[in-house]
């Protein structure tokens, strides 16, 4: 009965679609893709308004930050803060502790809205195959990733030099939006 159904569905839309004009279908389409991308960007709203716990990828990132820049020839360290004080052990938010300074890693920092939104514009686009899907995704993993990787590093520095909420808050957020849409327009010319 479902399979029925679906190919009515089908038969109607192009049915529907065979009527439009040229200007028309490109409308159509645009809001088809704007319908998908909306639904499929639900999981990043869902995350953020529930208590999910990111601990071990904040854990895992904030000591790969650390290991980085003490490589580059910082000598921080990687302590879990609470409200008052830091220790060595958990519990806390793993943050990077340099000169007194710490620098927190929350699940905000951990990439997982760039990396929603890069997959919602993937699977939001129709027409596309799924080995393209799947080499997106992998690609998706990765560039997120290091993007996030070197977002933080760059912020652990920055902030050393610049106010921490200018380089947080303003230059980063708008490039991590960048990093997310050129990969996106990346991923649909070349992959």
């Amino acid at each position: 009965m479902k399979l029925k159904y679906l190919e009515k569905l089908k038969k109607r839309k192009r049915k529907f679609e065979k009527k439009l004009t040229p200007q028309q279908k490109k409308m159509w389409s645009l809001l088809v893709f704007l319908i998908k991308f909306g639904i499929l960007s639900l999981p990043v709203y869902f995350i953020m308004f529930s208590d999910l716990d990111f601990f071990i990828l904040q854990d895992i990132e904030a000591n790969q930050v650390n290991t980085i820049v003490n490589l580059l020839g910082t000598n921080s360290s990687v302590q879990y803060c609470g409200i008052s004080e830091c220790s060595p052990n958990p519990p806390g938010m793993p943050s990077i502790v340099y000169q007194d300074k710490a620098i927190g890693i929350d699940r905000a920092c951990t990439g997982y809205r760039s990396f929603f939104a890069l997959l919602a514009l993937m699977l939001a686009v129709s027409g596309i195959e799924n080995r393209k899907r799947t080499k997106g995704f992998v690609f998706a993993i990765i560039i997120v990733y290091l993007a996030n990787i070197l977002r933080l590093v760059t912020t652990f520095y920055l902030s050393q030099i610049f106010d921490f909420e200018l380089i947080h808050g303003i230059m980063w957020r708008e490039g991590m939006i960048a990093v997310v849409f050129f990969s996106w327009l990346f991923w649909l010319k070349k992959l």
